[in-house]
């Protein structure tokens, strides 16, 4: 036989149990530290999608701007159920937007529905172009490409970003004049020594007097 005690205690635990599911199920909108709702803990946590009780409004976002379906891509790493999706262009915190995810974490063509257009930079002025170089390390799709003379908010253009992270000759349509410097100061050339370490191609070489923001010359580099 169960003590009265211990039946009270049984009861009690029951009954906090009980509120705690009410709570969950009336709100379903509460956020842990992180601004998280029980959803986006739920997909990162279980990586599938989460009961219908959880689900919420599409663009509500935790404190560093990601939605669910940006969630769902970077732990899940596959599309984000038709129910999760939003207006692609819709960026979290860092100005990322689901397709720069995608081809962040996934590395792979994001899907049509997905794809925006192809000038939309994030914070650090990067076009999903210049992500694909850095992440898949391929030539970007041809829907993707852009202006050769593009550059981020360090004045890195596709080319410079080829030369840093895949250290090989960049494809014919991303070559640019070879004049044109990083917000350092730097060629294509100058940063072709310093990260392949060879001798820069001909058509990427310039008059040997060029100097960056060092005064350093390619002789010097």
């Amino acid at each position: 036989m169960i003590k009265t005690s211990s039946k009270t205690e049984a009861l009690s635990g029951k009954i906090r149990y009980t509120t705690d599911m009410q709570k969950l199920k009336s709100d379903p909108l509460k956020r842990d530290k992180d601004g998280r709702t029980e959803a986006m803990r739920w997909i990162i946590e279980k990586k599938m999608e989460p009961p219908l009780e959880m689900r919420h409004e599409t663009t509500l976002h935790d404190d560093n701007g990601m939605t669910m379906a940006m969630l769902w891509i970077e732990f899940v790493r596959t599309e984000p159920p038709e129910w999760m999706r939003h207006d692609a262009t819709l960026k979290d915190s860092d100005g990322w937007t689901m397709a720069m995810l995608w081809i962040g974490y996934v590395q792979t063509d994001p899907p049509k529905w997905m794809r925006h257009d192809i000038t939309l930079r994030n914070n650090n002025g990067v076009t999903m172009a210049m992500i694909w170089v850095a992440n898949a390390k391929t030539d970007p799709p041809e829907w993707m490409r852009h202006n050769n003379e593009v550059a981020d908010k360090e004045g890195n253009t596709m080319v410079m970003h080829w030369i840093k992270e895949i250290k090989t000759e960049p494809p014919v349509w991303m070559r640019h004049d070879a004049t044109l410097v990083d917000n350092n100061g730097w060629t294509m050339a100058m940063l072709w020594i310093q990260f392949v370490k060879t001798e820069p191609p001909e058509w990427m070489r310039h008059d040997i007097k060029l100097t960056n923001k060092n005064r350093e010359t390619m002789a010097m580099i």
